[in-house]
């Protein structure tokens, strides 16, 4: 990952906590780390569960402020009164509240998915928004690969869903 001369600081994980006061003690110790590195903006990324498979990807935001919503709308993130229904929790509600009150420029950046499976796609469309906001570069390589990968996983399904229609009279009881 490249930036315009800026540093980044990236913090990953591949699970979220097992509690509530796990999820603070995460988000308190992310932001405690970002303020040593001297960072003025914190961004979570996430998904958004749409329950059908998407087509085209659009990034959902949610930030601290109003005032940060002109780049983000900019750079193609669409703001929803509505949306997402069930709010956003865990670590990535937690760094909008806490990273507001910390006096971070706190968004959440979610991109549109299933919620079914792992989405590259739904991944790269949220990153190339994060590259449009911070100006920087990502290497897609190991992204699209796993996009291939999903995409044959999806073709199944959706044969599995468009399949043959099985006579009634051809289901019976087997056993």
């Amino acid at each position: 990952m490249e930036t315009d001369g800026a540093d980044l600081l990236v913090l990953t994980g591949d699970h979220q906590a097992g509690s509530n006061a796990g999820h603070y003690r995460l988000t308190s110790t992310f932001l405690d780390v970002a303020e040593e590195f001297g960072a003025e903006r914190a961004f979570a990324l996430g998904g958004v569960p749409t329950g059908e498979l998407v087509e085209e990807y659009t990034v959902l935001g949610a930030v601290s402020d109003g005032d940060l919503t002109a780049d983000l709308e900019e750079a193609g993130v669409e703001f929803r009164a509505d949306e997402p229904a069930g709010g956003i929790v865990g670590v990535s509600g937690l760094v909008l509240g806490l990273g507001g009150r910390r006096g971070f420029d706190a968004a959440c950046l979610m991109g549109e998915t299933s919620g079914y499976l792992v989405d590259p796609k739904s991944a790269r469309a949220v990153l190339e928004t994060l590259e449009a906001v911070l100006g920087m570069s990502v290497d897609y390589e190991s992204l699209e690969d796993r996009a291939e990968e999903m995409e044959e996983v999806v073709g199944k399904i959706r044969e599995m869903q468009e399949g043959p229609a099985v006579p009634d009279d051809d289901l019976r009881y087997i056993g």
